[in-house]
């Protein structure tokens, strides 16, 4: 049961992460701005996951979260790992052969429609009006209904896993459209700190709460602040950043406890350390180890993928949605519950691995690469203005978002939210164009 990783995969790992922060050093000295969008993007997607968690991975402690399926962990750790490394090695390709293509496409390339129609949702305050009141209303009745018939309760998420028809309810507010309204009313208030965005921002954190999921809650924070950084941040900034992650990373901790029931935060100040290496805070590697040594090699060939494109299609119309999920693919295969389990995370380059093997790993490590630099040349960019336009900024962000729930599809139908808020933005200040000419002219 004790294990410990072979002497060359952990000079790999050193390897990977000495590159990783001798880049960073380079850049920051090079340029002046200690934080750039790409090291940032790459710190949490990659190597906080994957390879600091790599030592951790396989250990014994693991049969805390993993039980009996720790000896399978151990056996797909080393082929997991090196995976991993290869999608590192051709994300970080990407680095250099972005400025490249861009280059040939022409700066127009990055003023595509998708951050033209974020900038202008955000920047209209008839768009986030309407929207915050729906949002707000309808996280405000979602969250009656769920206590009325659940009790009150800071595990939502739980509950909507195990009901059919509560599920997808859930999925659309608590998990998209609530924290994507929120984001905007934050970058909002960021950039003209007024009180008007402020308000529904809160209590779109009050209804948001009991969903009881981290993830969602912490990215309408990190985003725009990683923005805010990359214009703004100085090496002050950065040392107050470093002072500050072991605060978000157990408030993320505590709020897991909440949803497990536990209260007390003396239990998680007992529990942090073996929480961060053991727990399910950082375990992408080690999860992709379970359903790597459990699968039976039989590639899903972009099955997985299909499924997530009729993400919004019900699967009593169409079983072959759910049957090909990947959340479901992962958890059947790890041999769990798949009614009440919501899938295993395989890490950026897992799902890409098992429809499409190497080729896949490649593919997804290129794609992750040219929207993170394109994002990360937008940035930097942007903070040599006199006067840099946070929501400008943050405009670009979107992509990262599209992108990643192609890495992972289990949020795929997000993508669908994301796009339909977006356009209706543009729908809106058409509709409201239309009817003010048509009152002019009425009084003409």
């Amino acid at each position: 049961m004790f294990f410990i990783p072979s002497r060359a995969l952990l000079v790999i790992d050193l390897l990977v992460l000495f590159h990783f922060a001798a880049h960073w050093l380079w850049r920051a000295t090079r340029t002046g701005r200690p934080f750039s969008y790409w090291h940032i993007q790459i710190l949490m997607v990659l190597v906080i996951p994957l390879f600091l968690s790599f030592p951790f991975a396989g250990a014994a402690l693991n049969i805390l979260a993993v039980g009996s399926n720790l000896d399978a962990i151990q056996k797909a750790l080393p082929a997991a790992f090196s995976i991993c490394v290869l999608g590192y090695v051709s994300l970080y390709s990407m680095y250099y052969l972005t400025p490249i293509f861009l280059k040939i496409t022409g700066p127009s390339f990055l003023r595509k429609p998708l951050a033209k129609l974020t900038y202008r949702f955000i920047n209209s305050e008839l768009c986030l009006r309407t929207h915050w009141w729906i949002a707000g209303l309808s996280g405000i009745i979602l969250l009656g209904f769920v206590w009325l018939h659940y009790g009150v309760t800071f595990n939502i998420r739980q509950y909507a896993l195990e009901n059919g028809s509560l599920r997808p309810i859930a999925g659309l507010f608590y998990v998209s459209y609530l924290p994507l309204i929120a984001q905007f009313l934050f970058i909002s208030y960021l950039s003209h700190r007024h009180r008007r965005y402020l308000t529904p921002f809160t209590l779109l954190l009050v209804v948001l709460l009991p969903y009881g999921a981290r993830s969602g809650l912490v990215a309408i924070f990190l985003v725009p602040l990683i923005v805010v950084l990359c214009l703004r941040g100085t090496f002050r900034h950065l040392i107050m950043s470093v002072a500050c992650l072991p605060l978000i990373v157990f408030a993320g901790i505590y709020l897991s406890q909440i949803r497990s029931g536990i209260y007390s935060p003396i239990t998680t100040v007992a529990t942090f350390l073996p929480n961060i290496a053991y727990g399910n805070t950082f375990s992408d590697l080690r999860d992709f180890s379970w359903v790597l040594g459990d699968w039976d090699g039989q590639y899903l060939h972009g099955r997985s993928y299909l499924a997530a494109l009729m993400g919004m299609v019900p699967c009593t119309v169409v079983p072959f949605r759910r049957e090909n999920e990947i959340g479901v693919f992962t958890v059947r295969t790890a041999g769990l519950d798949e009614e009440s389990h919501g899938g295993i995370r395989p890490g950026s380059f897992g799902e890409a691995y098992f429809n499409f093997g190497l080729a896949g790993v490649l593919g997804i490590g290129m794609l992750l690469g040219f929207v993170f630099r394109s994002i990360d040349i937008h940035l930097e960019i942007e903070s040599r203005r006199p006067k840099p336009d946070l929501i400008r900024a943050f405009s670009f962000t979107i992509a990262a978002k599209l992108a990643g729930n192609i890495a992972i599809t289990a949020q795929f139908w997000e993508n669908y939210i994301v796009i339909g808020v977006l356009v209706s933005g543009w729908v809106i200040r058409d509709l409201h164009r239309l009817y003010w000419k048509h009152v002019r002219d009425d009084g003409q």
